[in-house]
């Protein structure tokens, strides 16, 4: 099986996988080798123990889903190698079907993210109102999560209003290595919810990273532009942006 074959296989398999690429040297030009999230590597690229840091500054790419290029010595020879990450599409767990769900869970869908829904209630997480989601869970939130597979490509959006869902969730988000975790509602919301998060033992650092109130600060008002704000902010999170304005990144020009 070649490379390319092992790429796709582990796509389709839901398994990241990042590729380095000797492309400049004097030798091994067009080498690779496969990097797995867990350590795993196949193949080699021929130069020696600087194989072992290739493979891991590889993993490092590819947990921040980011391809660059690297320059490496070895024995007075420059080589650059290129990390290519491929990844399977990042996950959106929504939890709450209220109204903002509904047309988060659409553009997420049309943004690439496999969108899963949970709620405890029946009547509100069905089909009929979700038909752009992937996945629905009917059951309590906690005990979903706690059971459930979260790692670094994990959205979490929680929408649910209401801290019986809330506060049995959260310390099992807190705890999980989920890149983003949102939670919907006011400033007030927010203290009291990290003021009971406190007493449960969770330090400032921890609570750094609950984005609430969630989204990014676009005054928005109706339930389609919360949801435009919410995803902004995941994408930004995503590439690891901070969300201002492109214009701000032009230079100042002389009057």
């Amino acid at each position: 099986m070649n490379w390319y074959e092992r790429v796709a296989g582990a796509i389709r398999a839901g398994q990241a996988v990042g590729v380095a690429t000797v492309v400049a040297g004097p030798r091994a030009l067009g080498v690779k080798m496969l990097v797995f999230k867990d350590g795993r590597r196949e193949g080699d690229l021929g130069l020696g123990d600087l194989d072992e840091r290739i493979a891991a500054d590889c993993r490092a790419a590819l947990e921040n889903e980011r391809a660059e290029t690297r320059t490496y010595a070895l024995n007075g020879a420059d080589f650059r190698v290129f990390f290519e990450p491929h990844v399977p599409p990042p996950t959106l767990i929504i939890v709450g079907a209220g109204h903002t769900s509904i047309p988060l869970s659409a553009m997420a869908r049309i943004a690439g993210y496999h969108v899963v829904l949970i709620d405890a209630r029946a009547a509100f997480a069905s089909e009929d109102r979700f038909p752009d989601v992937d996945e629905i869970v009917v059951d309590w939130p906690h005990k979903v999560m706690a059971e459930r597979e979260i790692d670094a490509s994990t959205y979490i959006a929680v929408l649910s209003h209401d801290a019986k869902f809330e506060d049995p969730l959260l310390p099992i988000l807190l705890r999980s290595p989920a890149r983003y975790i949102g939670v919907i509602g006011s400033r007030k919301t927010q203290v009291a919810r990290r003021e009971r998060l406190l007493l449960e033992g969770f330090h400032d650092a921890d609570l750094a990273r609950l984005r609430g109130p969630i989204g990014l600060d676009l005054g928005a008002i109706t339930p389609e532009e919360i949801a435009i704000s919410i995803l902004a902010e995941m994408v930004a999170c995503r590439h690891g942006r901070p969300g201002g304005t492109l214009a701000a990144k032009l230079p100042t020009t002389r009057g």
